[in-house]
């Protein structure tokens, strides 16, 4: 991961429901913090933290950030 946390914590992969980290760009436009949730294909996250990422021009990164257990399908 290439990016860099700057809000909230990393996520653990043993907390139920599964948290998530956002983009730090997407969740300000968003309107979102971290303890809020964010939905998924269909699954609710909760947001355990706010990273930010490399930008390209002026392109918005809505990159999230999930477990490797909950992100394979």
């Amino acid at each position: 991961m290439n990016s860099q946390l700057i809000n909230g914590k990393p996520f653990d992969p043993s907390i139920r429901p599964v948290e998530a980290l956002v983009d730090a760009d997407f969740a300000a436009k968003n309107k979102l913090k971290v303890g809020d949730h964010v939905e998924l294909q269909g699954q609710s996250y909760r947001i355990s933290g706010t990273v930010d990422t490399p930008k390209s021009g002026n392109i918005m990164r809505a990159d999230t950030y999930l477990p490797l257990a909950e992100a394979q399908p």
